[in-house]
C-alpha cells in the first residue's frame, strides 16, 4: 500500500502528534508499505528524516483567494496535486486540524485514493462545545472518507462529521516497547542526584491548564503528611507562563521545596532515564486523548496514577496496572497517590503496565490496525457528493 501522511506538525516539533506520525509512519514503512510525510512547517526549518520514510515539504503554491486560512488551503491543494500525481497513494492521511485538512476540499472527488482524519487534539473537545466551532469542524472536515480517533471521546465527538461506524474507528497512540522498557532505578536516581530511599513520583506533562499540573501541585502537602520522603519530579516545559507560575506559587506557599523539583522541558531520549528513576508516574489530565507520557511510563513498566477523562481510563485498569481518579480535585488526587504508594505493589503494577504495551499499545499493533481500517475503507466508495458543500 502507499500512504502519504499530511501534517503540519513533524519533527523536529516535540509533542504527541509529531511522535505519533514518525512512529506509525515506521512501523508501516517496515511492514513492507511505502510512506511519506508531506510536511507544512511555515518556520521552514530543516527536513526531519525518519528511518524508511521519505518526509517532503509541503509548500504553498503560489496564488489563492480569500481570507489568510482559506488562501493558505488552496495554495496546499494546489502543492498536493503535484505530489499526487507523482506519488499516487492509495491513502491520503490528515493529522491535523489547520489548512491542511481545509485543503482536501479543494482537491476535488478522485476515485483513486481515499483521504483519512485522525483527529489527536483534546482541544477539539472543547470545540465541540460551542456551534460555530461545531460548524466550522463540518466545514473543514466534509471531504475525508474515513476518520479515526485515539479516544473513544474524540470518537464520539466527531461523529457530527456524518460518517458512519464503518468507516470510523478507535484507534490508540502506541509506543516503541524498546526505546521505552523497564531500567535501572538505582542507576538513574544517581544519575539524576535522587536519593535512593525516595518515594519518586513524576510528571512528563507540559505546564498548560488541560494538562492539570496545579492539582498534582495542590496534592503533594497532603501526600507529604502521609509519606515523608515523598519527591516529586515535573518535567514540562512552560508552555503557558501563568500555569507555571501557578505551580510555583502552590511551591512556595505550601513550603514544598524540599519534594518538587522541577526539572523543565526534558527531551524524548531522556524521559526513560527519569521514568526509570519513578515509583510511580501521575497522569493529573483535565481533557486528554490517548496520553502519550502515560504509554510511555507503562512501557517502562511503571504504575500510573490519572484521571477519568478522554482516554486515560482506556490505558488504566483500576487495580491493575495503576489507579483512577476524579479530575480537578487535589483531595482526590492526593488520596489515590497515598492509597497507591503505600497499599498497592507498584512493581507488579509496573509488570502489568508493560505487558499491555506489549500486547495492545505498541507500533506495530497500532499500524497493522492502521492499515486493516484503510483496506476496509478502501473497499467502500468515496464519500462524495453533498458533503461536498456547506
Amino acid at each position: 500500500m502507499k500512504i502519504a501522511m499530511v501534517t503540519a506538525d513533524f519533527l523536529p516539533n516535540i509533542g504527541g502528534i509529531a511522535s505519533h506520525i514518525a512512529e506509525i509512519s515506521q512501523a508501516m514503512a517496515r511492514l513492507g508499505h511505502e510512506v511519506r510525510v508531506w510536511f507544512h512547517d511555515h518556520e521552514h526549518r530543516p527536513l526531519v528524516q525518519v528511518p524508511g520514510v521519505l518526509t517532503e515539504e509541503l509548500t504553498p503554491a503560489p496564488g489563492g483567494w480569500g481570507p489568510p486560512a482559506i488562501r493558505l488551503s488552496r495554495q496546499l491543494a494546489k502543492s498536493l496535486r503535484v505530489r499526487l500525481a507523482d506519488f499516487r497513494p492509495d491513502i491520503l492521511h490528515v493529522h491535523t486540524l489547520s489548512p491542511v485538512s481545509l485543503s482536501m476540499r479543494w482537491l476535488g472527488p478522485s476515485p483513486a485514493y481515499r483521504r483519512v482524519l485522525t483527529n489527536h487534539s483534546s482541544g477539539y473537545l472543547k470545540m465541540m462545545d460551542r456551534w460555530i466551532d461545531r460548524r466550522k469542524a463540518v466545514f473543514y472536515n466534509a471531504a475525508f472518507d474515513g476518520l479515526l480517533a485515539p479516544s473513544q471521546e474524540l470518537l464520539g465527538k466527531s461523529a457530527i462529521l456524518g460518517l458512519g461506524t464503518d468507516r470510523s474507528q478507535y484507534i490508540p497512540n502506541g509506543v516503541d516497547p524498546d526505546r521505552f522498557q523497564p531500567g535501572d532505578r538505582a542507576a538513574a536516581r544517581a544519575a539524576l542526584g535522587v536519593a535512593q530511599d525516595r518515594v519518586v513520583l513524576l510528571s512528563t506533562r507540559r505546564f498548560v491548564v488541560k494538562n492539570g499540573v496545579r492539582y498534582l501541585a495542590l496534592a503533594l502537602d497532603e501526600v507529604r503528611r502521609a509519606v515523608p520522603n515523598v519527591l516529586c519530579l515535573f518535567c514540562g516545559d512552560a508552555s503557558d507562563a501563568e500555569e507555571m507560575s501557578e505551580v510555583k506559587r502552590i511551591v512556595r506557599d505550601q513550603g514544598l521545596d524540599g519534594c518538587v523539583r522541577l526539572e523543565g522541558a526534558i527531551a524524548n531520549d531522556r524521559i526513560p532515564l527519569y521514568l526509570a528513576a519513578a515509583d510511580l508516574v501521575v497522569l493529573p489530565s483535565l481533557v486528554e486523548a490517548t496520553s502519550i507520557s502515560g504509554l510511555e511510563a507503562m512501557g517502562c513498566g511503571r504504575a500510573l496514577v490519572g484521571t477519568r477523562v478522554g482516554g486515560i481510563p482506556a490505558l488504566i485498569r483500576d487495580g491493575e496496572t495503576g489507579l483512577l481518579v476524579e479530575p480537578r480535585d487535589e483531595r482526590a488526587l492526593a488520596a489515590g497517590l497515598v492509597r497507591a504508594i503505600t497499599g498497592c505493589d507498584l512493581e507488579a503494577m509496573g509488570r502489568a503496565s508493560r505487558q499491555r504495551v506489549l500486547d495492545e499499545f505498541s507500533w506495530p499493533a497500532i499500524a497493522r490496525q492502521t492499515l486493516g481500517f484503510f483496506d476496509r475503507l478502501r473497499a467502500k466508495p468515496p464519500v462524495r457528493g453533498a458533503r461536498w458543500f456547506w
